[in-house]
Parts: structure tokens; sequence; C-alpha cells
């Protein structure tokens, strides 16, 4: 054993803060980016979930796979939920449910592939997959422009060996893998807009917060904290108003033809439309804080019929009206039911009471809902730590960590699904990851004070 004055430190101080060496960052940037699409290539050959295309554009493609084959038939962005049983049948025309880029992407796999094919799935895993793995460098690079280099870093690693990362870019045919990297992009552009000195970086923002919203809404809610950047980048109201304004423009320049295009053929100027469905869904009597499927038309050919007839702008404003209606006269059962929600959203739902089945595996007896429960919960818990010990610690991440107060409330109040979270999953992980950074090493230097105190 070496004397303690001869013996190697373990730790050496090192600042949460600093920024890596590019030739560094880039070489280990490069092996995350690696690791993690590897990983996500094999899992798809491993698990051949491409097969899964062979049920059918509904079983496989849900709303999204629905529109995709509408614009393929010609038929437009329309036939939400077509498929060969009555009445889903009979197609229920023009659609808003959804914001275009994913349905769009979809719409050119299949014609790339001459319809609904094991190739077209493979094609779809492998682009997942791949912009999967950019998230896990956008990450880091979040965490070095928000002082964190090492959180990042960490975050990075996690996130490319997430095993909910790796199913959902992998199997997943929703804009989930999409979405948590539109989203992730939006907070890394955002903090270099904080050393902007003119409105060319803040219009240049503002095209790519208007191109994140045409992939998933979620990040409409990061209105506030990009006004809270702005004025803090330039502190006075004109500078302000002349970064603010330019993001505003040309934010509002990209969804414009969108939101035009669903008052014309639907009626909401808007960029979805299915707010009053979901709100309905989730809020009467009997709910229990979860997704009915019996009251939504995707599943309840009752409900399905009333769209149809309707229509889709006068169905979800009679939707809204029951389900506010409901909420007034049940105010105590809505916050019950909204507190439930967000136990949901943040720790997953546990499978004792989970009564979700796995081709006929009830949750109770299934290890993958056991572990992915464990999972959800674990970077939930975390994360709220971290972004609560981060934010005491610094003053930079704090506009970027409001985001995750800004986002749950519009699931907590309709109904929560675990991938609803995923779009900000990344920021999470970040966050436990400051949590690890932060304490880990001091872990390891009351280790090495320990060991030294008992050698000598």
């Amino acid at each position: 054993m070496l004397p303690c004055a001869a013996r190697p430190a373990i730790v050496r101080p090192v600042d949460p803060g600093r920024r890596e060496t590019p030739s560094f960052v880039g070489r280990e940037a490069l092996s995350i980016l690696l690791v993690a699409l590897v990983l996500r290539l094999a899992f798809v050959v491993a698990f051949d979930t491409p097969a899964d295309a062979d049920r059918g554009t509904w079983e496989w493609g849900y709303e999204a796979g629905c529109i995709a084959r509408s614009i393929t038939e010609g038929h437009g962005f329309a036939n939400t939920w077509t498929r060969d049983v009555a009445p889903w049948s009979a197609g229920s025309g023009a659609t808003g449910w959804l914001v275009p880029a994913y349905p769009g992407l979809l719409a050119g796999l299949l014609e790339l592939t001459g319809g609904l094919t094991r190739t077209t799935a493979w094609l779809l895993f492998a682009i997942q997959s791949v912009v999967s793995s950019f998230t896990c460098v956008l990450v880091w690079g979040l965490g070095n422009r928000l002082g964190a280099a090492r959180a990042g870093r960490i975050a990075a690693w996690a996130l490319a060996l997430h095993p909910l990362a790796i199913w959902h870019a992998s199997s997943t045919v929703w804009d989930t893998t999409f979405a948590a990297f539109a989203f992730t992009l939006v907070l890394t552009r955002l903090a270099a807009c904080e050393r902007a000195t003119g409105p060319r970086t803040w219009t240049w923002f503002g095209l790519i917060f208007g191109g994140a919203l045409l992939v998933n809404p979620a990040p409409l809610v990061l209105v506030p904290v990009v006004a809270w950047v702005a004025w803090r980048a330039r502190p006075t109201f004109a500078h302000w108003i002349g970064a603010f304004a330019p993001f505003a423009l040309a934010a509002g320049a990209v969804v414009m033809p969108w939101m035009l295009r669903n008052a014309q053929e639907i009626g909401p100027f808007a960029l979805r439309t299915n707010l009053g469905v979901e709100l309905s869904v989730g809020n009467f009597d009997g709910a229990d804080g979860r997704y009915a499927r019996d009251r939504h038309p995707s599943h309840s050919p009752a409900e399905f019929t009333r769209y149809r007839e309707m229509g889709e702008e006068r169905y979800a404003a009679w939707a809204m009206e029951r389900a506010t209606t409901w909420i007034r006269e049940n105010p105590g059962r809505f916050v019950v039911l909204s507190l439930r929600r967000t136990a949901s959203w943040w720790i997953g739902e546990d499978p004792w009471t989970d009564p979700r089945t796995d081709h006929g595996l009830s949750a109770r007896d299934d290890p993958k809902a056991w572990a992915k429960w464990i999972l959800h919960m674990v970077v939930g818990v975390l994360s709220l730590a971290g972004a609560f010990l981060w934010a005491r610690a610094s003053a930079k991440p704090r506009p970027y960590l409001l985001t995750l107060f800004l986002v749950p409330p519009v699931y907590c109040v309709t109904h929560v699904l675990e991938r609803y979270r995923w779009p900000i999953e990344p920021l999470l992980v970040l966050c436990a990851a400051w949590l690890v950074s932060r304490w880990f090493p001091r872990l390891l230097a009351r280790t090495d004070a320990r060991e030294s105190a008992a050698g000598g």
C-alpha cells in the first residue's frame, strides 16, 4: 500500500460548468452518436419490429398512418381512423387532428415503397434511430450552453443507453422521437440566442421554432420561456422587442399556411383541433384519470358516427362543452383526477393498479411493465430534485427549467400516457444528470477522505 502522501488523488476538482475542448467533445460526441445508432438498429433487427407493418395501416400507424394512407390515395390530409371495419371504413373527411410533419413523412415513405410494407417500417425506424441518436448529442450541447457541460455529457450517454429511447426510435410509429429532437433543438438554439446582438439570429430561431410546432405543438408552451430569455439577453423594451418580434413573426410565417388550411377546410384557426375531445375523454362520471378508449371516436362506434355526422369542428366543440360542463359541476372530482394524472406524468402507472394488458399478460405479471415503470419513476423523481437544486445553484438554467412545469398541465387536465412526456425527456435526463454530476464527485471525495484517514 502506498503512503498517504504518495497516493494519487481519486477525484480532481471539477468545474461542472466548464466547456470541454472541441476536439474531445467531437470525438466523444461521435462515439455517443454511433453507440446510440447501433443500439437502436440492433433492436430493430433483434425484435423484428418492422413485422408489425403486416397488421395493417391502423394497427401499425394509428392516426398518423391512416392520414398518410389518405394522402397517398389522393384524399389529402384526411380520414383519421380509416380501417376495414364498420363504421370506420366509411372515412371521415378532412382533419386537423395532427400537425403535418410526421404524417407527411409516413406518406413519403408509403409512396417510396409502393404502400405499407416491412421496407416502409424499416426505413421509418432507421430514420427515427438517426434522429434519436442526434438528440443524445444535442442534449450535451444544451448542458454545455447552460453551464453544465459535465451534466450534459452524462445525459448524452444516459440518453444513448436509455431503454425507452431505444424502444421509441425502433418500434413506436408516432411523432415521439421527432418531438424529443425538436424540443431539445429549440431549447439548445434558444440558449445560443442569449448572446445574439441582432434580429437575424432570432429570426432563424423563429423559423426553427415554427418547424418544431409542425412536428408537435408542445413547444408552443415555451413562448413565455423565449420571452424571458429574450428579456434577460437584452433587458430594455426596445432591445427586447427587437429580438422577440422577429422570432414571433418568423415562427408565425412557418405555421400560418397550416393554420389557414385548417381554418378553410375544417373551421378552427389552430394547429390542432382535438383539445375538446381529449378533455372529454378524461373527465366524466366514472373517470379514473386514465385514457378512456370507449369515449374516443377512434375506438367507439357511437362516438365515431357522431363525429362523422357533425364534422370535426362541431364535434370537437360539442365535446369541449360536454367536458367543461362536467368540470363545472364536479370541480372537486376534477381536481382529484388532475392530481392523479400529475402523479402518473411524473412517476408513471404502477403495475399493481395498471389495468392494461400486453398480449394477454397483465401489467402486474409483465416484467417489461415493471421495468418501464421503475425507469419512468426514477427519471421523474431525480429530474425534479435536480431541477430544483440546479435552479438554486445557478440563475442561468432557470428559464429553461420552467419548461418542466409548462408542458405537463395540458395533459394533466385531459389524460396521460407515458409517451406524452417524451418530448421533454431529454431535458429531464439532463436535470437528473446534473444531480449526479453534482453529488457523485462529492461521494467519491468522501470515500477518498475516509481511505486516506484509514491509511494515515
